[in-house]
């Protein structure tokens, strides 16, 4: 004799009921935990995958965008002294240039600052107006001598996120992008993007790249 065994439809419609009852709750709690941290990745508490795959990043030995990356992965580490100089800090800039760049931080304190009230928004969670003071990303890439073919400036931090602009960006040549070593008048705290980040004025929080520690510039 066949044996066959079967469930009540009740039973069956009951248990996935339950099952995707349980499923939608959990996507509902974790979705907007997850945009709130994709969104504060300028903050490091996760960083989105860079805005678009910086051109020309994985040519010589700086950093590359080629996989998503998550800053909160990062071993915890103590707070930095936002009064001091950061040891071993250095920010490089290389890539369609005449002189190739590795700035200590006393360099880049040298170079004339900016003083600007700025909007930081994440669309729906929060917006914040504060000071920033900083080098405009003009003079840095003057100071480079930027070659006539360049069409593009990566600005990244040291895992590759990246934020692209173009060479002739309105915000680049008026120096209203700049990287910024203060905040309210203070050193940049650490979840602000000690020692410098970068600041973009109209884009949304993941364009200013925090920890900013190399520019390439490319075709």
């Amino acid at each position: 004799m066949d044996v066959i065994t079967s469930k009540e439809p009740g039973q069956i419609s009951r248990r996935k009921f339950l099952k995707d009852g349980l499923l939608a709750i959990g996507l509902y709690l974790l979705t907007p935990i997850a945009f709130l941290n994709a969104c504060n990745s300028t903050d490091k508490t996760a960083e989105m995958p860079a805005i678009v795959p910086a051109k020309g990043a994985s040519e010589g030995t700086g950093p590359t965008t080629n996989a998503p990356v998550n800053q909160a992965s990062s071993p915890a580490s103590p707070l930095p002294n936002i009064n001091s100089s950061p040891v071993n800090y250095s920010l490089s800039v290389d890539g369609l240039v005449n002189t190739p760049l590795t700035l200590n931080y006393d360099s880049i304190l040298q170079f004339p600052s900016v003083t600007k009230t700025v909007t930081l928004t994440c669309p729906g969670v929060f917006d914040e107006t504060s000071e920033w003071t900083g080098v405009p990303l003009i003079s840095i890439l003057t100071a480079s001598g930027i070659k006539s073919e360049a069409t593009q400036v990566n600005v990244m931090d040291s895992s590759g996120y990246a934020a692209p602009f173009s060479v002739q960006e309105q915000g680049v040549l008026s120096g209203d992008i700049f990287l910024a070593y203060k905040y309210n008048g203070q050193g940049l705290p650490a979840d602000r993007g000690y020692p410098l980040r970068l600041v973009v004025p109209g884009r949304e929080g993941t364009a200013w790249v925090k920890g900013v520690t190399y520019i390439r510039i490319v075709q």
